[in-house]
């Protein structure tokens, strides 16, 4: 009935969780046979995203294949993220013969579907989210207007996620 979804994760192992949690939580399922099949490779062996973009660290980039790899291997379908900074690597995913769930995307068509062109949205993420301004890019398109905090209050934000 439903494809099979492999997960991209490591990136924030409890991220990985939450994915699968929601997923769970989200789909009407009266037994376990009813649950959409789900594969996990949890990959800590992918580097730091924001490291790597702020000029001091190794490119995520060939891990994030190699994870994306064996779960099409393993027979995943559709491939997702829950890392928004690894949607940075995400190109050679997009040419893979496989379906990626870009939720970047998916965030900039919920604003406009929701709340239309021309509006004003906050977002809390990581340095590395607000230095490669992937946000920016699938929301100017719709004439979103991201708003981010202030250079200090950044590494607030980054001090809350650790």
């Amino acid at each position: 009935m439903y494809k099979t979804v492999g997960i991209i994760g490591g990136m924030g192992p409890e991220a990985t969780l939450y994915l699968f949690q929601r997923i769970i939580k989200l789909t009407k399922a009266s037994c376990d046979q009813e649950h959409i099949p789900i594969i996990i490779d949890n990959n800590t062996k992918i580097t730091d995203r924001t490291d790597f973009l702020l000029g001091k660290g190794i490119s995520p980039s060939a891990e994030i294949v190699k994870s994306a790899n064996r779960l099409k291997a393993m027979g995943a379908e559709i491939i997702a993220m829950a890392c928004n900074t690894a949607h940075c690597f995400c190109s050679e995913i997009v040419n893979m013969d496989i379906s990626f769930i870009n939720m970047i995307q998916i965030t900039a068509d919920y604003i406009l579907n929701k709340y239309g062109r021309e509006v004003k949205v906050g977002l809390l993420a990581t340095k590395g989210v607000y230095i490669s301004g992937i946000y920016n890019e699938a929301c100017k398109e719709y004439s979103i207007e991201i708003v981010e905090p202030e250079e200090g209050n950044i590494q607030v934000l980054m001090d809350i996620y650790l």
